[in-house]
C-alpha cells in the first residue's frame, strides 16, 4: 500500500508540474503576442505623428509664404524629411486660386507607414475691404490745394501708369479743392489740362463720413489690426504694409517702393511730405505736407484729417489704378496667409 501511495503522489506532482508548465507556456505566449502588437501599434502611431508633423510643416510655411502651391497642380512639397525616428513626404494640390489645397502626407518608421489626407482653404490675413469703393486719384476728408506743376489724374492707369479707361474722379474733398501754379486735374475720361481742374474731374462738399476716422476704418478692418505694422523707422523702398506714428514723416526718396504707406497717429495731426520715387500702391495719411519732388504714386492717396493737405511745388504726378487698387494683396508681401483645416482623414495602408 505504502509503494502505491508514494507513485500516486508521484504521478500527481508529474502532472501538476506538466500543467503549470502549460499554464506558463501559454502567459508567456500571450504576453510576447501582446508585446509585438503594442510595439506594432506604438510605430504604427509614430508613424501617424510623423505624418501629421509634416502636414504641419507645409501648413506653416504656406502661412508665412516660405512655400507657395502652384496653381491647378499638384506638386511634391517634401520627399522623404527625416523627422526622429522617422521619414515624412508630402504633396499638394491646389485650385487656380491657390485658395484651396488637397494634402497627401505619408509618416513611416521602419518598414511600416501612416498616411492621412487634408483639406485646406487659404486666406490672407488682412483681407481689404473698403467700406465705400475708392473712386479718386485724391480722397481727402479736408481741403485739397494743389501747387507747383503736380498733376492729378482719376482716369484708370495700368500699373505701367498707361491709361486704360475713363476711371474715377482726380479729386474727391469733403471740403474744397483749390489749384494754384500749373498744376491740373484730370478724370473720369478726361485728361489733365494744362492748368487748372477740368470740369466734371472732381467732385467737392461731399457728407461726412466715418471711414476718415482711421487707418482701419477706411480699409474696412477692426481697430489695431494693423499694429503689428507700426513704426517709425520703415526700410526704404517700401515693400508691403507700413505704418508710421511719427507726427512728421518726410521721405526723401520713395525708390520703388509698393504697398501701403500710412502715416497716422493717435492725434490724428500726423503730417507726410514726400520728394522723388516711384509709389504703387495705396497712401493713407492724416495730412499730406507737400511733394515737392518728382515723385510718381500709381493708386491712389487718402487724407483723414478734416483740414488742409497741400500737393505740389514739383512735378509729382497722382494716377489713378483700379488694377493696383484692387489686388493689393499682391503689394503687401508682408501679410501672412492664414491655413484652415476643413477635413482630415487617415488611409488605411
Amino acid at each position: 500500500m505504502l509503494k502505491n501511495s508514494n507513485g500516486s503522489a508521484l504521478i500527481s506532482v508529474l502532472l501538476m508540474a506538466i500543467i503549470l508548465n502549460l499554464v506558463f507556456m501559454a502567459v508567456y505566449m500571450a504576453v510576447s503576442r501582446t508585446q509585438k502588437m503594442t510595439g506594432k501599434n506604438r510605430v504604427t502611431t509614430s508613424a501617424l505623428t510623423i505624418a501629421e508633423a509634416g502636414k504641419e510643416r507645409l501648413y506653416g510655411e504656406i502661412a508665412h509664404k516660405i512655400f507657395t502651391p502652384t496653381p491647378g497642380a499638384k506638386v511634391t512639397a517634401y520627399t522623404n524629411t527625416p523627422l526622429g525616428n522617422g521619414f515624412f513626404s508630402v504633396s499638394v494640390q491646389s485650385n487656380m486660386a491657390i485658395d484651396r489645397i488637397w494634402v497627401e502626407s505619408i509618416g513611416k518608421v521602419n518598414s511600416l507607414q501612416s498616411k492621412i489626407e487634408c483639406i485646406a482653404s487659404i486666406q490672407p490675413e488682412i483681407n481689404f475691404n473698403f467700406p465705400v469703393g475708392i473712386g479718386a486719384a485724391i480722397v481727402a476728408n479736408g481741403d485739397v490745394d494743389l501747387l507747383g506743376n503736380i498733376i492729378i489724374d482719376g482716369r484708370d492707369h495700368d500699373t505701367n501708369g498707361v491709361v486704360i479707361g475713363p476711371g474715377g474722379f482726380g479729386v474727391s474733398t469733403c471740403d474744397q479743392l483749390s489749384t494754384g501754379g500749373s498744376s491740373s486735374v484730370g478724370g473720369k475720361g478726361i485728361a489733365p489740362g494744362k492748368k487748372g481742374a477740368e470740369p466734371g474731374t472732381y467732385e467737392e462738399n461731399l457728407p461726412e463720413d466715418t471711414r476718415f476716422d482711421s487707418p482701419e476704418a477706411f480699409l474696412g478692418l477692426p481697430p489695431g489690426a494693423l499694429d503689428k505694422y507700426k513704426t517709425n523707422n520703415p526700410q526704404i523702398p517700401i515693400n508691403g504694409i507700413v505704418y508710421v506714428t511719427a507726427s512728421d514723416y518726410d521721405l526723401k526718396h520713395l525708390g520703388n517702393s509698393y504697398g501701403i504707406l500710412i502715416v497716422h497717429n493717435v492725434f490724428g495731426n500726423a503730417n507726410l511730405k514726400l520728394n522723388t520715387g516711384e509709389f504703387k500702391g495705396l497712401i493713407i495719411v492724416d495730412q499730406m505736407n507737400k511733394i515737392n519732388g518728382n515723385a510718381t504714386i500709381k493708386g491712389a492717396v487718402v487724407t483723414l484729417r478734416k483740414a488742409s493737405s497741400t500737393f505740389g511745388n514739383g512735378n509729382a504726378e497722382i494716377l489713378y489704378s483700379s488694377m493696383i487698387l484692387n489686388n493689393l494683396g499682391k503689394y503687401c508681401p508682408n501679410v501672412n496667409r492664414i491655413v484652415r483645416e476643413e477635413s482630415w482623414k487617415e488611409v488605411p495602408n
